[in-house]
């Protein structure tokens, strides 16, 4: 079983993959894997450190974003692929051509959306909505829902996969 983890920036999607990590879903983030083949091979010249470089993501996502895509290029499933080496869930994809290349590798599709208490992300660096999952998780109440949440998709997910 493949997960595909999506939505906007700081909306808590990593938090909800360390989650299901810990309940027994193996995840590794795809931030530090794009980091290390698609961001870092472009971007060494200009930081001290591969630290630096995911520390000044936040103020720099549509050329991640971009850098991402060109990495993709011609193809759209590379870093996915990379990605699902080691770890059964994908978190962060975040374009449109990526997405339709990729979205058949996935068991789940989840949208972790807090719609309710940040704002959505940029159209520059985000092309997915809530339209594309088939399960939607609500991240605007306590953490302590979120944990709930995953307790009850793991609950599923295993259930569904004996």
């Amino acid at each position: 079983m493949k997960i595909l983890v999506i939505g906007h920036a700081r909306h808590g999607k990593d938090t909800f993959c360390e989650m299901l990590n810990d309940l027994g879903i193996p995840f590794e983030s795809a931030t530090n894997i794009s980091l290390e083949q698609a961001i870092w091979p472009m971007l060494n010249k200009f930081y001290d450190s591969k630290e630096s470089c995911f520390e000044d993501r936040v103020n720099h996502r549509p050329l991640w974003f971009t850098l991402i895509s060109y990495y993709n290029t011609p193809d759209k499933s590379k870093l996915c692929k990379k990605i699902l080496e080691n770890s059964d869930i994908y978190c962060g994809m975040r374009k449109r051509d990526e997405f339709e290349s990729c979205k058949h590798l996935f068991s789940h599709i989840v949208w972790v959306g807090a719609e309710d208490r940040l704002p959505p992300e940029s159209k520059e660096s985000f092309e997915l909505n809530i339209d594309d999952a088939t399960v939607v998780v609500d991240n605007n109440g306590p953490l302590e829902d979120l944990c709930q949440q995953a307790r009850e998709f793991v609950s599923y997910y295993k259930d569904i996969s004996c």
